[in-house]
């Protein structure tokens, strides 16, 4: 399941955007070659689980799965692998005729693999629930020690059986043989909503997600720095799953994959007053999924579908945000003083009148000196900041004019160590008059860039990537690195 949400999450982009550009898309072919078992490595305990997935050389595929010795481990027919017994053997995965093989260790356990069930707890107040330790096959009866850290808000007795008192969040804790499990709660006035919706800042970094995720009680499935997701478990029973594609997308997980729930009046509810609507009409592309699309006043940043029935093994029934190829937050090109000899006392005039603030001067490599300006502002779905950054040579000369703006979405979406412009950013370039080039003039040792000229206006500016901390947050930034338009399209102190 963890593996599985993470290449759903990856292929939602792709197909979600296919939706909006073609209604009848063409179905996908059986991809018969590069097959390869992930994980890499299977070394596991007495006890534990992984789950399997097959990959093709486009993404996830299903497979028939078997393993020897059976004795050793049982594996379902998603590719959920349970170890038995120790010992070392082979999964085989059986991809219409294709057959590929993975070996596997099986290690005597060093620990119990504990969990408390059902897992975090949500209630309103004066309800209870029972909660029982497992350590990976059947419940713990005898020799828990229960405890919860906030015994205002709530209290569990010695078998587990705990109860809402007042409005708050904790941790339960169960102590068994010297190791320590827990788990999350909240306690509210109100009964906890049936449906559940992410943190609706898509620009947030992981750290902050991980903040406010784990403030309404959710805690980590799976994190996958490499690919950029992060999964987590929710208290809601209906929607236990929450995956975060940090920067690009996000899915709500539905139980069971029924998303016949999310075709109800009670959900269609639920998103009206979470500020979503739509027609309820339903839409089906053949071959891939019944869906409906969600617009809103309220939230800017996320393009919002519920796949109600799918028929592509790539996604699942559920909830998707995707960034608004529509969300356009600047209406013509920012621009920062522009005279090549202003002083800082120019400098200083210009920025006030726009409502920036003095942030301070720093050194640079080479004896260059700059002069930052800004203004930041926490927004419901982003963290917006935008900063002038004034580059001086060790001759006192201005060189170099950055415009720098959080999140960079405002210019460029991410991708890995580079990025694409936003389509949205260039036609306003271009309306404004201005062309492009690739072009690393001025910085040969570097990838080259793209690069904005206008001739009549005789400025010209490049598109950077830069990972900054503002106000405690880290970001991805985007500048418009602004250089004299007679000289070289690059001015790079770090090369």
């Amino acid at each position: 399941m963890k593996t599985k949400i993470q290449i759903i999450l990856t292929a939602l982009v792709a197909i979600m955007f296919g939706v909006t550009s073609c209604n009848k898309p063409e179905p996908q072919k059986p991809v018969r070659k590069d097959l390869r078992i992930h994980p890499e490595s299977i070394d596991l305990e007495v006890g534990e689980q992984v789950q399997l997935v097959l990959f093709s050389g486009k993404g996830e595929v299903k497979a028939v799965w078997s393993a020897t010795p059976q004795e050793l481990v049982s594996i379902d027919e998603k590719g959920l692998l349970s170890a038995l017994k120790e010992g070392k053997g082979t999964i085989t995965a059986d991809y219409n005729g294709t057959k590929v093989t993975r070996d596997f260790i099986i290690r005597a356990s060093t620990k119990y693999n504990l969990s408390i069930k059902p897992g975090n707890v949500q209630l309103q107040i004066g309800d209870k629930i029972q909660l029982e330790l497992y350590n990976g096959v059947a419940p713990v009866r005898e020799g828990v020690t229960w405890s919860v850290d906030n015994t205002q808000a709530a209290s569990i007795d010695k078998d587990g059986l705990f109860v809402a008192i007042a409005e708050g969040s904790g941790v339960v804790s169960a102590t068994y043989e010297n190791q320590v499990v827990t788990c999350n709660f909240i306690t509210s006035k109100e009964a906890p909503e049936k449906f559940m919706l992410p943190i609706l800042r898509m620009f947030d970094d992981k750290e902050d997600i991980i903040a406010l995720e784990q403030g309404r009680g959710s805690t980590i499935l799976t994190d996958d720095p490499d690919m950029g997701i992060i999964t987590f478990q929710t208290t809601n029973e209906l929607c236990p799953y929450i995956s975060y594609n940090l920067g690009i997308s996000i899915q709500v997980f539905i139980k069971n994959d029924d998303g016949s729930v999310l075709e109800t009046k009670e959900f269609y509810e639920f998103m009206e007053k979470h500020g979503f609507n739509t027609t309820r009409e339903v839409t089906n592309v053949p071959g891939y999924y019944d869906y409906v699309s969600f617009t809103s006043d309220k939230y800017k940043v996320p393009n919002v579908m519920t796949v109600t029935k799918s028929e592509n093994e790539a996604i699942l029934p559920g909830i998707m945000f995707t960034v608004n190829s529509k969300w356009q937050p600047l209406d013509i090109v920012p621009m920062p003083l522009l005279n090549w000899n202003a002083t800082r006392d120019d400098i200083k005039a210009y920025e006030e009148a726009r409502g920036y603030t003095y942030w301070g001067e720093r050194d640079r490599p080479k004896d260059h000196k700059e002069v930052i300006w800004r203004t930041g502002e926490n927004k419901l779905e982003y963290y917006e900041a935008h900063m002038g950054m004034y580059l001086y040579d060790k001759n006192n000369k201005l060189v170099k004019v950055v415009e720098r703006m959080a999140p960079a979405q405002f210019v460029f979406m991410p991708a890995g160590d580079g990025y694409s412009i936003m389509a949205y950013f260039d036609k306003m370039a271009k309306s404004e008059g201005y062309k492009t080039r690739q072009s690393n003039d001025g910085a040969p040792n570097r990838p080259k860039r793209a690069v904005y000229y206008n001739e009549a206006k005789k400025i010209k500016f490049s598109i950077e990537y830069t990972n900054m901390k503002l106000s405690g947050r880290k970001v991805i930034t985007a500048g418009l690195a602004f250089v004299p338009y007679d000289g070289p399209d690059i001015v790079d102190i770090e090369e």
